[in-house]
């Protein structure tokens, strides 16, 4: 484990020293590999301890003899009952022991542990919609009618909500807040706020809830200026220049069509940020500052097939050489740009960039002609590309069949060509591949190469 994490991290990433004692800590961002490996040497009883958050716990079937919980919270939201009970049940399971212990590390001032024993873990469960709806009728009001851009971002949620159900039909609408039980007059003043901010919108609403997390007045933003503008300037156009490496001077010279990958995909975005400003939404929900060009560089190198290692040793070289920001000799600062990195790959590029691109592919596929449709499915693919990090069709197809970016982008150029239409097949057939032992024994584990019985 501790060879993987220098071969695909960083040779001076803190959870090495961890390993050394036979503990780990884990979270949700961590490469998948790195993730599934810590999961898989917990269980089998090789790691004595395992510092995670509340969601590992939840989300994976993870017994533990022991487990400490040293505040009742995720993130800064208090733990109901009901998850505190769900943590509790992990530890001790029949296969390992018959009892468990949970230790509630209390500061002195504190008297939360008896708390949640004494309540019984019964869940509630309470639509995130009456909540919104049990808000002061004036706040909610002012939400409908605020501007996108100053929205409350309490009650966003709701707002969105509350203006896809009326786009399904006003009716629809009255007959869902009545189920609710909501007061007759607030039914009145939501319909009526809806109607008179909704009547202009012309993107269909099956489209509209494709992306229900985004709200429809901008969806619909997006919409008019595609037809307004056609597009040409929307999407990726596939030329024999397309993988060019031009300076800011060139790429400056270029129309959108003519550009290459990477000054296509910064017009694309600078475009679709016009609207949906992901850059302040990067910083407020995801703490991390970065350029629209500066996402595009990142972007790039992860559809490249650039591995975590190459991204951030180029990061940590940037930051050192360039500008001067981190002493490459000071592992604190070391840690702090590799984690820097792995969140911007994770928050960024795997989601928020995802998140745009998406609904940018299905308000296009909606408008494409069939023509367009064959000639543009490049852009229609961008967010699976950008999810899985590659733009390699083979290196897709691995990810696909359940095989890690990390490995897939190392053993794609092993395929002999004439297997590439079915590799997996072709792996099924191989006792190791000239990869690392680590990577062959995780394709062995996963099935995907011969094991020493199948091979005798």
């Amino acid at each position: 484990m501790i060879d993987l994490i220098k071969e695909e991290i960083h040779h001076q990433y803190n959870l090495i020293d961890t390993l050394k004692i036979k503990s780990a800590f884990h979270h949700g961002k961590l490469p998948e590999i790195i993730r599934g490996e810590l999961e898989y040497l917990f269980s089998n009883g090789y790691l004595d301890n395992i510092i995670c958050t509340s969601t590992l716990v939840e989300g994976v079937n993870l017994p533990a003899e022991k487990i400490f919980i040293p505040y009742p919270k995720k993130d800064n939201k208090k733990l109901s009952p009901f998850e505190f009970g769900n943590i509790v049940g992990r530890a001790g399971r029949i296969r390992d022991a018959l009892t468990g212990t949970i230790i509630c590390l209390e500061k002195e001032e504190e008297e939360w542990a008896e708390d949640f024993f004494e309540n019984e873990p019964d869940k509630e469960i309470i639509p995130a919609i009456n909540k919104i709806l049990s808000y002061p009728i004036d706040d909610l009001v002012s939400a409908l009618n605020q501007p996108l851009d100053v929205g409350n971002k309490k009650l966003e949620f709701g707002v969105i909500f509350l203006k896809l159900k009326y786009l399904k039909g006003e009716e629809k609408l009255v007959e869902y807040l009545k189920d609710k039980n909501t007061d007759e007059n607030l039914i009145e003043v939501i319909v009526s706020n809806l109607s008179e901010k909704l009547k202009y919108i012309k993107l269909p609403s099956d489209i509209l809830r494709l992306n229900p997390s985004i709200d429809p007045e901008l969806q619909n933003e997006l919409y008019l200026r595609i037809k307004e503008q056609g597009v040409k300037d929307w999407v990726l156009h596939m030329h024999k220049y397309i993988n060019a490496k031009w300076n800011r001077e060139t790429l400056s010279k270029k129309v959108h069509e003519e550009s290459n990958f990477f000054g296509q995909l910064k017009n694309i975005l600078y475009k679709l940020d016009e609207i949906f400003d992901f850059n302040k939404e990067a910083y407020f929900k995801h703490d991390i500052s970065r350029t629209v060009p500066q996402m595009v560089f990142y972007a790039t190198l992860w559809l490249d097939n650039r591995s975590f290692k190459e991204l951030i040793i180029r990061e940590i070289n940037f930051n050192a050489d360039i500008k001067k920001s981190i002493d490459r000799n000071n592992k604190r600062d070391i840690n702090k740009t590799i984690n820097e990195v792995i969140k911007i790959y994770s928050s960024i590029i795997s989601y928020v960039l995802v998140k745009y691109t998406k609904l940018l592919g299905d308000i296009l596929e909606y408008v494409f002609t069939e023509e367009e449709l064959e000639l543009y499915r490049l852009s229609l693919s961008l967010p699976t590309m950008l999810e899985l990090g590659t733009r390699d069709n083979l290196v897709l197809f691995l990810i696909s069949k359940g095989i890690s970016r990390s490995i897939a982008i190392k053993i794609y150029k092993l395929i002999p060509e004439e297997h590439t239409e079915n590799p997996i097949e072709w792996l099924s057939t191989q006792k190791e591949l000239k990869i690392q032992k680590i990577y062959n024994d995780y394709l062995k584990r996963k099935g995907y190469l011969l094991t020493d019985d199948e091979e005798s």
